[in-house]
């Protein structure tokens, strides 16, 4: 994929660097449940009282989960009934995992977490600037480290890694058919 920085460095106005205001994907299963028969629907230890901090930091958090019919319906009961819909900005439950990319390019998200190393590998083909986090406290095969993705074994880790990213914001002086021009817009996964 072409580099729109490198391409359009002349009509590109760089913002400042923030700590606060990032978007952030998360997913449900593995990151924020270790269990659905749980009764409350964030289990992971550390993981609800993090998300209120970064909500507090100014961040907009967003659930990006893969969940089919029935379940996304009962994830999303349990949402409601643990009064937890204040936390996210919008909630989003996608039929195919592939499709999880294209919600956090829709919504333009700056970091994704995700306990599936496929789904972030695919994240980032689509979209390199997302900063994607590998969640693995409950995957079998532990990674020390990773080529594209960083590494959180926990929620503590995961708020140290998120508190010590900063974005910079960028304006283009470009209209959205130029972008579209230089991009590659090859369709990764059949939309139903």
């Amino acid at each position: 994929m072409l580099n729109l920085y490198e391409i359009m460095e002349d009509r590109i106005t760089l913002g400042p660097k923030t700590k606060t205001g990032l978007k952030i994907g998360i997913d449900i299963g593995g990151v924020l449940s270790a269990d659905d028969k749980n009764p409350q629907l964030i289990n992971v230890p550390n993981a609800f009282d993090s998300l209120i901090k970064f909500k507090d930091l100014g961040h907009q958090l967003y659930i990006i989960s893969y969940s089919k019919g029935r379940r996304s319906m009962l994830r999303y009961e349990k949402l409601v009934e643990n009064g937890h819909c204040d936390l996210f900005a919008e909630t989003y439950f996608v039929s195919e995992r592939c499709y999880k990319r294209d919600v956090l390019n829709h919504i333009g998200c700056n970091i994704m977490i995700d306990d599936k190393e496929s789904i972030l590998d695919e994240v980032k083909l689509s979209n390199p600037n997302i900063i994607t986090i590998l969640y693995q406290e409950f995957n079998d095969q532990k990674k020390n480290k990773h080529k594209r993705h960083l590494i959180a074994n926990n929620w503590d880790e995961l708020v140290a890694i998120i508190d010590g990213i900063e974005v910079q914001t960028y304006k283009t002086n470009i209209d959205l058919y130029s972008i579209y021009e230089i991009r590659d817009v090859t369709p990764r996964c059949k939309l139903i």
